[in-house]
């Protein structure tokens, strides 16, 4: 099962700076249809978060730091653990436990 967060960022290229004169090349990216083309012919349910975070470790401003929180797709909840390998990376989201069928879920945060 895969967890993905859809934002208005999913197709905002990525930046990076090439040499020690900071040329500036730009990497054209759409994470939102990579996903919804690896996952064609899934079936894809959709989440939002809850208030309440059960574990977050380290301070909340790090940018590396790993949560876990409940969210839900309305009719059931599931645990959702979300982090990143760096500050440059994208949040990843991994599906902790659930009592469903594999499915794929888009999650909403607002």
């Amino acid at each position: 099962m895969g967890v993905e967060k859809l934002t208005e960022y999913d197709s905002c290229p990525v930046y990076l700076v090439k040499d020690e004169n900071f040329e500036v090349m730009e990497i054209a990216r759409d994470d939102r249809k990579e996903f919804l083309e690896r996952h064609s012919g899934h079936k894809i349910g959709y989440l939002e978060k809850l208030d309440e975070e059960v574990n977050a470790d380290n301070c909340f401003f790090d940018s590396k730091r790993e949560s876990i929180f409940k969210a839900t797709d309305g009719k059931l909840t599931y645990l959702i653990r979300a982090w990143r390998k760096s500050a440059a990376d994208k949040m990843i989201y991994e599906l902790v436990e659930t009592e469903t069928k594999k499915i794929l879920l888009h999650l909403k945060l607002s």
